[in-house]
């Protein structure tokens, strides 16, 4: 049950990232729908129960511990070949807008400038991958566990004291909640298949996807709440969760940071380690500070517009990949079951 747990919550550590846990995310890809745009929490929640689902199943009954070994049940090799670089390249680009958050939180609660606080991220980062991948996910489980109880329970201390509440219509809504899904959850598949291939039982990758499901589906309806009430109205930054927090009062604004920080650095440490899986880099520190250089460079271009503008663009991509490999892992459970 432990092992259910901390695979559960690992998912959704590297998921809540800054995009997430400081609104940029449920602000361009569920309130701009406004109502509808409470059908694209429930899909992305159910799309990412089924992804993980389809992905740990495969790797717990093919006994497969690497994202490699789970290439290899991809039968078409132009297809494997197309994948590869693919993913590496969505947590990249997740790994490049978390540095970019780290740069914005730390500006806003220390003297130092966005530019210097992300440096010190990618810093920190590369000395970390340099140890091993394995410890880094490990952690973002324990991690998890807190953020979740965290970002839920400030979510509804806010929503008990809303100032008001304003719906409206849009449409387009189902398609942005797959692309979101897309990019998200493609960058993870490394992570999926390395925990998936770790589980004991064969109930287990349904248990895991479950649970972290229902967490992510509880945390994203609560915000979508929160910012429908005060999108529009006021000025919500960068970091709209947090700005809304301070409004409430210091402690809940200091709580919040902390939580955001928390959830950014999973993010910033499950994405890179993401990278590493996907092109066996190892621990080789020339290749891990190249990569940690390059993400830092582009993180230059600010949080909102790499969330509205790279993440949109990889999320068109990453859907369809996303559909790509759920498609072969429910053939490949298929033909596991039809052999016994």
């Amino acid at each position: 049950m432990k092992k259910i747990i901390l695979a559960s919550y690992s998912f959704i550590a590297a998921f809540i990232g800054a995009g997430f846990a400081s609104g940029q995310e449920i602000i361009c890809y569920f309130v701009s729908f406004e109502r509808y745009g409470f059908i694209g929490v429930i899909l992305s929640a159910f799309v990412f129960t089924v992804f993980s689902y389809a992905v740990m199943s495969v790797c717990r009954r093919l006994e497969i511990n690497s994202f490699e070994d789970f290439l290899g049940t991809i039968p078409h090799r132009s297809v494997r070949r197309i994948l590869k670089p693919s993913i590496g390249l969505f947590a990249f680009a997740v790994y490049t807008v978390m540095l970019s958050a780290i740069g914005s939180a730390g500006a806003r609660f220390t003297p130092l400038p966005p530019s210097v606080c992300a440096l010190m991220a990618a810093a920190g980062c590369t000395l970390l991958f340099c140890r091993g991948t394995k410890g880094v996910f490990d952690l973002n489980g324990v991690i998890g566990v807190l953020l979740t109880a965290g970002i839920a329970a400030c979510c509804m201390y806010m929503l008990r004291y809303r100032e008001y509440h304003v719906f409206s219509q849009e449409l387009r809504a189902v398609s942005n909640a797959y692309i979101y899904s897309g990019y998200n959850l493609i960058s993870l598949t490394p992570v999926m298949a390395v925990i998936g291939g770790s589980l004991d039982t064969k109930h287990a990758p349904a248990a895991v996807s479950l649970i972290a499901g229902s967490a992510l589906f509880v945390m994203t309806a609560l915000m979508f709440g929160i910012l429908s009430v005060y999108a529009r109205k006021i000025d919500l930054g960068e970091l709209p969760m947090l700005t809304l927090a301070l409004r409430q009062n210091s402690v809940l604004g200091g709580i919040y940071a902390v939580l955001l920080c928390g959830a950014i650095m999973t993010t910033l440490l499950s994405s890179g380690g993401s990278v590493i899986e996907t092109f066996g880099i190892g621990r080789r520190p020339l290749v891990i500070s190249a990569v940690s250089a390059a993400a830092y460079l582009l993180s230059g271009i600010g949080f909102s517009r790499l969330v509205d503008t790279a993440y949109r663009i990889c999320g068109i991509a990453g859907a369809a990949l996303v559909t790509l490999i759920t498609i072969y892992c429910i053939k490949n459970l298929i033909n596991h079951q039809s052999k016994k």
